[in-house]
């Protein structure tokens, strides 16, 4: 038991970044292996999509999830139409420079609107 402890970690770095703006499911999928490569991690397997109502106040939208899986743990994105804003979620075995990975998004989804981790200042 005490092997798995040792080659999965015995931490998980989390940081959570949301955006303004959106991306279409497909430049989505893309932005997480940029994301993915910015980090220096290694994606395994193909993306997973799911697409969910998002009528909560009655406005008959939609958004997405796109999850992942890492190597080194997982990447995930959530987009709101409807709200016009992206989340990322990173979590990972592995360090990595959030902060950079929050300069990334500003350039490559649009500014920073709140969140946990690095980006919150």
């Amino acid at each position: 038991m005490n092997d798995i402890k040792v080659i999965l970690g015995t931490r998980k770095l989390v940081a959570g970044y949301t955006h303004e703006g959106i991306k279409s499911v497909e430049n989505c999928k893309k932005l997480l292996i940029r994301i993915i490569k910015h980090i220096g991690m290694t994606p395994t397997g193909e993306p997973l999509v799911l697409r969910y109502p998002d009528d909560d106040e009655g406005g008959g939208d939609y958004g997405y999830t796109i999850f992942q899986a890492l190597k080194e743990s997982y990447v995930v994105a959530d987009v709101y139409v409807r709200l016009n804003y992206t989340r990322i979620l990173v979590a990972s075995c592995k360090t990595f420079d959030s902060m950079s990975l929050c300069q990334f998004l500003n350039k490559h989804i649009g500014p920073f609107i709140k969140g946990f981790g690095p980006c919150e200042m």
